[in-house]
């Protein structure tokens, strides 16, 4: 009976391991499939992105192109210097944009540093510059 209760008990500890093995491949399988899934996201979110990115470099660039031909003397052909123009205008207009938006925020802690005189300010003269702005827009 001694060695039926031995040989009962090394079954059902390798039963045991077997079991325990077998969760342990399970949890690997598991963590790899959550790696493997993360790493996916990861490379999708990535990829929109850079679509995005393309698609408003290609709107820049078309904005850039109606500018210019809005410039030009000859509408049909315009010259780099027109595009230039052109660029430097889009660039102004969403500085003024994003201006705009500080100047409209409720934060008390915005300041613009920068170039006085553009401002029509004395360099002698200290001045909040998110103050002079919200009153100016």
């Amino acid at each position: 009976m001694e060695a039926e209760r031995n040989r009962r008990k090394q079954l059902l500890d390798t039963q045991a391991q077997i079991n325990v093995a077998e969760g342990q491949k399970q949890r690997v399988i598991l963590e790899t499939g959550s790696q493997d899934t993360h790493f996916k996201t990861v490379v999708r979110e990535a990829e929109a992105r850079q679509q995005q990115a393309l698609m408003e470099s290609c709107a820049i660039a078309q904005q850039v192109e109606n500018i210019a031909r809005s410039i030009a003397a000859k509408k049909d052909d315009f010259r780099p210097e027109e595009r230039q123009r052109a660029l430097a205008t889009l660039v102004e207009l969403k500085r003024l944009e994003q201006l705009k938006t500080i100047a409209q925020s409720k934060s008390s802690s915005t300041y613009f540093f920068g170039d006085k005189p553009a401002l029509g300010v004395s360099s002698d003269v200290n001045v909040d510059y998110s103050s002079r702005v919200k009153r100016v827009l």
